[in-house]
């Protein structure tokens, strides 16, 4: 952004762009950047699937694990989108930064998401 401000040449935010975006889809960025972090709000969610924020469904995953891990009412919960199947919901394919890191190589950040969810339209407004 700042790029594009003191220099107004869109060649130069274009090739920025795509050397960051290179470097996301070979796996060469630091996590702590993908991190998203939401409020969780347990028992407030309809027993739908479809509705439970992704959040919510990573703090499931842990008090699955854990039964002490439920995070207490409002508590931010960290969690990151990862490669999953092919048309899988948003829901199905976040996981905590733990579970990531703890993966050994198992699971990657899903870039494409990343960069077509959240950086794109963040440029377009």
């Amino acid at each position: 952004l700042r790029l594009l401000f003191s220099s107004r040449d869109l060649s130069q935010v274009k090739s920025y762009l795509l050397r960051q975006w290179t470097k996301m889809l070979s796996n060469r960025v630091s996590l702590q950047d993908f991190v998203f972090a939401k409020e969780v709000r347990l028992g407030t969610y309809s027993s739908n699937a479809a509705t439970v924020p992704p959040a919510a469904m990573v703090a499931a995953k842990a008090m699955a694990a854990d039964p002490r891990a439920e995070p207490r009412y409002g508590e931010r919960v960290p969690y990151v989108v990862v490669y999953g199947e092919p048309g899988a919901r948003l829901v199905d394919v976040v996981v905590s930064p733990h579970v990531l890191v703890e993966s050994g190589g198992g699971l990657r950040l899903n870039a494409t998401y990343y960069i077509t969810k959240q950086i794109i339209p963040a440029l377009d407004r």
